[in-house]
């Protein structure tokens, strides 16, 4: 069919006609156009006429054709419009569907964290090892391991077997030459026989042999893949242990640590699939006193939202027009998705909670963006609530209206959520601590001649302290230095007060005249975990190995060399020195 289309004009051979007395009266010629479905026959007396009629049929059904094809290609256009609207107005419809449907798909999911879905599986890579090459013993091509031994066979046709001798006519007339020719034959094959023997011994030694070395080749290959793969999976193994004592932890948890709790709630926030638009971003933390889960959620903007309702398709301009939902319609539904969100954090956080360590979860939403009524950017709070667990788990979701639900709730949020109005939220997370202490000014009596290095350990974590809340205050964060008895490996906290991005950071000081090790990193790590914090930090005047950097890599830890430490206190309009070697010789003194 393409070849017609691309030459649709058929012309047959010019035949002649003829009168009914033979006499020949002119010519005709048969044309088809495959493309438009004609035929014609052309006749005319002259010939040269008849190629006129020809050429000119040619040149009308070039012109009907070509706008038969633009005709054609118009309907093609079309009706793709046509499908592209459809499948386009079909999304729109599911994309808002989705929207009314968030909490919804909440419900039929199971939310308690597997834990055996955390570890990594071990590897079972084979172990490739160049073949020793024993000859008689097969290898596997690709790895190497010993697969058997080519089993060694006499020479020869199999055990020899008595001919007896043929005698002549001459052998028979004497006696004496018969029995000579029986000797030799019986010789012959007594000869054979012992050839025979000693090769099924030298081939049976052999096959002894070959066997011994193929079970030592064998015994080798699986002590040596053995270690191989413990190699191999020794992070994964050491990974999973951590996941089994997380979970033992929170499967066993004290009341005083927050630290399993708050982590298991992360697993349950970080795995539901909402839609493209909303991302997952939260900060969470867990009140023991209280038994209480506090959840501070970056919510989508209204401006996400997916606004369209159809799409159609106008012929009259060969163009597609979408239609869109109205404002009215759009606010109702970002105030419903909000609420849906926030009733199905809840819902999940309490589902998955097997051990019952807390009664309440309490949800505070926040959004940035611009406030109608200021037209300036604002991060705020527009909605907040809290639930007890018996009070939640008594309510049908899948029958609720989300709003309702959250006003039966008690909770606080503003007519419209799209004007983005504050509320005051129902409960934050506390920055109080027992261990805190009063922190002093050091800085204050640094100069470009004092060593670091030597400065009383006690001053030393004020110091960091003092640093660190320059770095935080321009964020309205805070810094606090515990007990000099350094409780739980914490020698400073900061708070920095982002709804999302801020949270709990653990500061540890090491005045350190050493290399720190990957012991004091491992620490900090557990305790970031101990104390439910969003990150660990570890400042030290010396350095770090090589293992504790790797170590602190894609962990949230972050760790501050000396230099580092200088650069920062330059930064904030200090002096100081760090002389590693002087601190040394003091310690030597000091000692001896």
């Amino acid at each position: 069919m393409a070849s017609r289309r691309e030459n649709p004009v058929r012309v047959g051979p010019v035949n002649q006609t003829v009168t009914a007395t033979g006499r020949v009266s002119g010519f005709e010629i048969e044309v088809w156009h495959d493309g438009l479905g004609e035929h014609q026959v052309l006749r005319d007396r002259n010939f040269g006429v008849l190629q006129n009629k020809v050429q000119a049929l040619q040149v009308r059904w070039a012109e009907k054709y070509k706008k038969h094809i633009e005709g054609e290609a118009r309907e093609q256009r079309h009706q793709a419009h046509l499908k592209e609207a459809a499948d386009r107005t079909v999304k729109a419809q599911e994309e808002l569907e989705a929207c009314r449907n968030i909490l919804a798909a909440g419900l039929g999911a199971k939310h308690r964290p597997i834990w055996e879905s955390l570890k990594k599986p071990l590897k079972n890579e084979p172990m490739t090892s160049k073949a020793k090459g024993t000859s008689g013993i097969k290898y596997d091509d690709k790895t190497g391991r010993p697969l058997s031994y080519v089993r060694a066979v006499p020479q020869g046709d199999g055990p020899p077997k008595y001919t007896p001798p043929k005698f002549t006519f001459l052998d028979h007339l004497s006696s004496d030459r018969k029995t000579r020719k029986e000797l030799s034959a019986r010789l012959e094959f007594e000869k054979a026989t012992e050839w025979w023997q000693q090769e099924s011994n030298r081939v049976q030694y052999r096959n002894a042999e070959l066997v011994k070395v193929l079970d030592a080749e064998k015994k080798d290959w699986a002590e040596r893949e053995a270690a191989f793969k413990e190699r191999q999976n020794a992070p994964l193994v050491a990974a999973n242990a951590k996941v089994d004592a997380l979970r033992n932890k929170y499967e066993h948890w004290d009341r005083e640590d927050a630290g399993p709790i708050e982590y298991q709630a992360r697993l349950v926030l970080d795995t539901p699939r909402y839609l493209d638009w909303i991302k997952i971003d939260y900060q969470l933390g867990y009140l023991p006193e209280a038994k209480t889960v506090v959840v501070n959620y970056r919510l989508p903007g209204e401006s996400l939202m997916p606004t369209i309702q159809s799409v159609t398709y106008v012929k009259s301009r060969d163009e597609l027009q979408q239609k869109f939902i109205s404002k009215r319609e759009l606010e109702q539904l970002y105030d419903s998705v909000l609420h849906q969100i926030a009733l199905r954090t809840i819902h999940e956080l309490f589902s998955a909670d097997a051990v019952k360590a807390f009664d309440a979860v309490v949800f505070n939403g926040w959004v940035d963006g611009v406030n109608p009524a200021t037209g300036r950017s604002s991060n705020s709070c527009i909605l907040s609530v809290q639930a007890q667990r018996e009070e939640f788990l008594a309510i049908d979701l899948k029958a609720v209206e989300p709003r309702a639900c959250f006003r039966a709730l008690k909770g606080v949020s503003a007519a419209k959520l799209a004007t983005l109005t504050p509320v005051r939220p129902v409960l934050q997370l506390d920055t109080n601590d027992r261990r805190f202490v009063q922190s002093r000014d050091v800085t204050q009596d640094l100069s470009d001649e004092s060593n670091l290095a030597t400065m009383d350990w006690e001053d030393f974590e004020h110091l960091v302290r003092e640093i660190f809340e320059k770095e935080f205050v321009s964020e309205g964060g805070e810094v606090k230095v515990t007990q000099a008895s350094r409780d739980g490996g914490v020698d400073a906290i900061a708070f920095d007060p982002d709804p999302i991005r801020g949270g709990k950071y653990v500061i540890q000081a090491k005045r350190y005249t050493r290399t720190v090790s990957v012991s004091a990193v491992r620490e900090l790590h557990g305790t970031v975990i101990n104390e439910g914090a969003n990150r660990g930090i570890l400042v030290t005047t010396s350095d770090y190995g090589a293992d504790s950097v790797g170590y602190a890599k894609d962990k949230p830890l972050t760790l501050i060399n000396g230099s580092q430490l200088l650069s920062l206190l330059e930064k904030h309009g200090h002096q100081a020195r760090i002389d590693i070697g002087e601190a040394r010789a003091m310690q030597v003194d000091l000692n001896s």
